[in-house]
């Protein structure tokens, strides 16, 4: 497969190619991100595969508006109140995964970390696809997280169809946060605190 490296100018062919279910990497505010269309067991385990990553492990999911998570999970009125507080931005939070998302995507947890992006491309592209993507960093499993497109040109050339120009911006991965309990739980503290959450939440 040759692998095709594009530009942000260039999201309507980026999108049309998740639209045919190929595997892409594109700059997000956080680190490079590796993607699919969240809708389809062949283009998930093509992602598998473009990482060398075990099927057990789920991928989040970013999606393009607060409507949008609907789609995939389950979210209450504090819960919401929360997510409007801190995404689009660095967080990724842990739900209840809504009846209607594929079991294969969550490695058959009844979770779904879902994000929401402030990185302008990414938002641009998640809205011209229509739908959620599975978003996760670009990098083999267990490997170092490529920081731009050089790096992921020499991990992914030929493995997957799309390179997207650029670097991340902040460089860390995002923070995750599990809304699913009493109060949240920091399952991986990124830019965003466990202080700054705790004290938005129930608010």
């Amino acid at each position: 497969m040759e692998t095709v490296l594009l530009t942000k100018d260039d999201v309507q062919q980026v999108a049309s190619f998740l639209l045919k279910h190929e595997i892409v990497v594109f700059p997000t505010e956080t680190v490079l991100g590796i993607s699919c269309v969240a809708d389809s067991y062949p283009t998930f385990t093509k992602l598998l595969e473009a990482k060398n990553r075990p099927i057990n492990k789920a991928f989040p999911v970013v999606v393009g508006s607060y409507e949008d998570i609907r789609k995939v999970a389950n979210v209450n009125i504090i819960q919401l109140n929360l997510i409007k507080k801190f995404l689009p931005g660095p967080l990724t939070v842990v739900l209840r995964k809504s009846k209607d998302y594929p079991d294969f995507l969550t490695a058959g947890n009844n979770t779904v970390a879902v994000r929401m992006s402030d990185d302008e491309f990414t938002m641009k592209l998640v809205k011209a696809v229509g739908k959620p993507l599975l978003l996760t960093s670009a990098n083999m499993s267990g490997e170092p997280v490529c920081q731009n497109d050089e790096e992921a040109m020499k991990v992914f050339n030929g493995r997957i169809k799309c390179v997207v120009k650029g670097s991340s911006r902040i460089g860390v991965p995002s923070t995750i946060v599990d809304l699913t309990g009493e109060t949240p739980k920091i399952l991986r503290e990124g830019v965003i605190t466990l202080e700054q959450i705790i004290k938005e939440w129930g608010k």
